[in-house]
C-alpha cells in the first residue's frame, strides 16, 4: 500500500503517505522496515522536500540504508540539489562503491547545474575504478 502511495505521492499524496507511514507499527501492526524508509525518502524527495527526508535518514538508527539514501538522491536530481546529491552519493558509495547508478545519476545533477568540470571528474572516476552503470531490467 505504502508502495502504491509513494509513485503517486508527488501528486498530492505526501500527508496521507506520511500518516500510513505513521502508522504501519501502532495501527496496521506492520513493522517499519529499511525498504519503508526508502519508499518514504524518495517519496519525501519527489515531491521537493529534501530537508525532512534528510532529518528522516538521520534519525535512523543506522543512519541509513542504501534505500533510502538511494532515494533521497533521486529527488535530488529532480530538483537540481546538487549540495544534497553529492552528500547522498557520498553515502551511497561507502556503502556499495561498485554501483555505477550512483555515479550517473551524480554526473546528471552536475550536467543539469553546468557543471561540466564536475561531470568529467565523476566520469574519470567511473573509468578510473572500472566502473561500469549497469541497464534497468538485467540481471
Amino acid at each position: 500500500m505504502l508502495v502504491g502511495i509513494a509513485m503517486h505521492g508527488h501528486g498530492g499524496l505526501v500527508d496521507e503517505a506520511r500518516k500510513i507511514f505513521h502508522e504501519m507499527e501502532s495501527f496496521y501492526g506492520v513493522r517499519r522496515e529499511p525498504k519503508h524508509y526508502g519508499c518514504m525518502a524518495d517519496l519525501l524527495g519527489r515531491a521537493g522536500l529534501i530537508k525532512e527526508a534528510i532529518e528522516m535518514i538521520k534519525n535512523l538508527p543506522t543512519g541509513g540504508d542504501m534505500s533510502a539514501w538511494s532515494g533521497l538522491l533521486g529527488g535530488c536530481r529532480i530538483h537540481g540539489n546538487v549540495e544534497i546529491a553529492e552528500m547522498a552519493a557520498k553515502q551511497v558509495m561507502e556503502l556499495k562503491p561498485e554501483d555505477g547508478g550512483v555515479y550517473s545519476i551524480l554526473a546528471n545533477v552536475y550536467a543539469n547545474a553546468d557543471r561540466w568540470e564536475d561531470v568529467v571528474k565523476i566520469r574519470s572516476l567511473m573509468s578510473g575504478n572500472s566502473i561500469v552503470k549497469k541497464n534497468a531490467g538485467v540481471a
